[in-house]
């Protein structure tokens, strides 16, 4: 997560992709889920090496050439590329590079139309300046403005091939960028058609587009295209010099594109969209399919607009009392006490108290759901004496400086363990004298901890499918709840150092960190609560794609099986922090320099771990390259103490991922179960207990990249 230096950072980015190999494992930036990430880099000397949205072309004949000099936010290779930005931030996470200055946090400040960010979960994470910005247009591609007025990496929406036999060109057909519906519409050799609309998603690619994929030295583009370096590959696109180059009554606009222009996809300004299609929030041009219209009445609108009986308009609230009022307390909190979708309002000056009775071994979810633009609404839990239980950023009242994370869904659960029943209530407030229709969700599901003489996975209670999350219908996920203090298993054992959108996770996983939890505070009294980080969201997806603003690089998070957690500390608590050192300054922004001074309680943290590996599913965990060999040596301290077996000693090495591919993990751990198989033709199953990625759709999707296969 990234955070204006001016907010607090409450989580931590991990940057780079899991894979499997030999030897330490390491995580590289895997965004298709391929086992081809350490492939030789297709020749690309005489391509252009950058896609860039910095400026819109001007509306002239020619493009002015692109500056030599390097800015913060331009393309790089090596920090020696970035002059004296110094550091250069690569990875598939930040496509073709990105020139920064590190330290800001620090009291260096940022060059001129630049702004400091932390990536990081506490005041010693590292610390970047990103390009500032007020529309997508000034952002190179692969990057877009954020909610915080800066060119940040942009969730995947550029063209990837999807694998077919080599079309036959059409000597009558569309050039490159030309409309069409099929292959055989493009006139160009290995040309496809590259369709407006992909797996349920508009791609903004109106009407269809010929493109040409892998474009190279020796294979260079036709006349009048242009070759692009993307997050996926090289791509033949429309050269431009001006927006009247592009189709731009079909929403394409001309981008700055190294020394030329390029028509890609971007409504709003000179761009606009064919009738019957509206300009989405995302700035590309959406179907009818997709559009507000009378035959989808819950459609796309513009920004600001609200979809009602078919047309785009302005949000009109009339508020009612509901058969739930009076409810503004929580002594005269609503009983919630079947799974229900109920719609309410929020009313001027209201605020709306709900209650869950939950019976014993049973999580219970309420969620809060509203059109987030008219109104922003906040959901918050409390203890039957009212004292303040948790809430989508775990404070009361919301610190203001983090609304602009917010979306118009809120989930939030809790744990009744073995001792319940259990009470707790939700209240719904709207923020700034909100008003708003919302609807409330509730659901509860039994759940049972893993007994202490096992069996230590999940399989053995419950069936397989919901243990791992395989669909059925939609993902089978539970959020984390929060804990239950009056539950003997485990307590208020951890705590969440994550926003709730992110809480969601496997059953699997679940049960496997409360049991390992609750092992340490057994073999270890005393101990402090652990910080519980990054899951992935509701819908099984890598955090921050919900918002267009990714946490992580594409899949890391994927289907509920990856967990970011905090190191368990010598401290006064176990939050996510840097544990290179008692300051947590011993790091490069990726790794731990020193360890001499670490702040990790070596045995609590390698205990976790072993524990954690009593499940067979547990596919790696991922831990600083310094901090590594200490956990090592701490199982050989412990194996002599006999407080584990030699055996379980030895499943460390196999098991920890570190290195060069395994960057910022000097504030946490990564915690990840094997991955999940379809079972159709085509798609792998996981080899010698290595999990695997399941392939992303090779087409793109607004602030969705895979499509989960039943």
């Amino acid at each position: 997560m990234r955070q204006s230096i001016a907010q607090a950072a409450i989580t931590v980015v991990c940057l780079f992709a899991l894979a499997c190999s030999t030897g330490p494992k390491t995580e590289t930036a895997d965004v298709q889920g391929s086992d081809l990430a350490s492939s030789p880099l297709p020749d690309t000397t005489a391509v252009t090496p950058i896609f860039d949205l910095t400026t819109p072309a001007p509306d002239q004949a020619s493009v002015v050439p692109t500056p030599t000099v390097h800015k913060i936010g331009e393309p790089c290779t090596t920090n020696s590329d970035c002059a004296q930005y110094e550091i250069c931030l690569s990875g598939d996470a930040y496509p073709n590079g990105y020139c920064t200055v590190g330290g800001c946090a620090n009291g260096n400040s940022c060059p001129a139309a630049s702004t400091c960010y932390k990536l990081g979960s506490d005041e010693t994470a590292p610390s970047y300046c990103f390009k500032s910005c007020s529309s997508n247009a000034e952002c190179r591609v692969g990057y877009q403005c954020d909610q915080h007025g800066s060119c940040y990496p942009a969730p995947t929406r550029t063209p990837t091939p999807t694998p077919t036999p080599t079309p036959t060109p059409n000597p009558n057909g569309a050039p490159v960028g030309g409309a069409c519906t099929q292959n055989g519409d493009c006139k160009d050799a290995g040309a496809v058609c590259y369709p407006e609309e992909s797996n349920g998603d508009p791609t903004g690619f109106t009407k269809g587009a010929c493109v040409i994929f892998d474009c190279s030295t020796s294979k260079p583009c036709p006349t009048g295209s242009t070759c692009i370096t993307l997050s996926s590959g090289n791509v033949c696109l429309p050269s431009c010099g001006s927006v009247n180059d592009c189709r731009f009554s079909e929403g394409y606009s001309c981008f700055v594109a190294g020394d030329g222009g390029v028509c890609f996809p971007g409504c709003g300004g000179s761009a606009t969209c064919p009738s019957g299609y509206v300009c989405s929030p995302d700035e590309v041009c959406a179907g009818p399919k997709f559009a507000c219209n009378a035959q989808n009445q819950a459609g796309l609108c513009p920004t600001g607009q609200v979809c009602n009986q078919g047309s785009c308009g302005p949000y009109n609230f009339t508020c009612t009392t509901g058969p739930e009022e009076p409810n503004e307390s929580l002594n005269d909190a609503t009983l919630l006490s079947q799974p229900s979708i109920t719609p309410y309002q929020l009313c001027q000056a209201d605020v709306d108290w709900f209650k869950v009775t939950i019976p014993a071994n049973t999580i219970a979810t309420v969620g809060l759901d509203f059109s987030h633009p008219f109104g922003d609404l906040d959901l918050l839990a409390y203890e039957s004496d009212g004292s303040f239980l948790g809430s989508r950023y775990e404070s009361e009242p919301y610190p203001a400086n983090w609304r602009t994370y917010e979306t118009g869904s809120e989930y939030l659960s809790a744990l009744a363990g073995s001792t319940g029943p259990r009470t707790v209530y939700f209240k719904v407030r709207g923020y700034d004298s909100a008003v708003n229709d919302y609807k409330l969700t509730f659901s509860q599901a039994q759940y049972k901890d893993i007994p202490d003489s096992g069996p230590f996975y999940c399989d053995a209670y419950f069936d397989a499918a919901l243990c791992k999350g395989l669909p059925s219908g939609k993902m089978q996920l539970f959020e984390f709840p929060f804990p239950d203090p009056n539950d003997p298993y485990l307590g208020k054992g951890y705590m969440f150092d994550s926003v709730g959108n992110y809480r969601w996770a496997r059953l699997e996983l679940i049960m496997q960190l409360r049991y390992a939890m609750r092992q340490v505070s057994l073999k270890f009294p005393g101990t402090k609560p652990l910080g519980l980080i990054d899951m992935c969201q509701i819908d099984g997806i890598t955090p921050g794609y919900d918002l267009g603003s990714p946490r992580h690089p594409e899949t890391t998070h994927d289907q509920g099986g990856n967990i970011d957690v905090a190191y368990y500390q010598t401290g006064a608590d176990n939050h996510a922090r840097s544990v290179c050192d008692a300051n947590g300054t011993s790091q490069d922004g990726s790794f731990c320099t020193s360890v001499a001074n670490h702040i990790v309680d070596i045995p609590r943290t390698t205990y976790f771990i072993v524990r954690l590996l009593d499940n067979p599913r547990l596919r790696v965990i991922g831990i600083d390259q310094l901090i590594a060999p200490l956990v090592i040596d701490g199982a050989k301290a412990l194996v002599a103490q006999g407080v584990i077996t030699q055996q379980e000693a030895d499943k460390l090495p196999q098991k920890l991922a570190y290195g060069s591919g395994w960057p910022f993990h000097f504030h946490h751990l990564h915690v990840s179960f094997n991955w999940w198989s379809s079972g159709k033709p085509g798609v792998k199953a996981p080899v010698d207990g290595c999990g695997f990625r399941l392939p992303a759709d090779r087409h793109p999707r607004l602030n969705k990249r895979l499509r989960w296969r039943p």
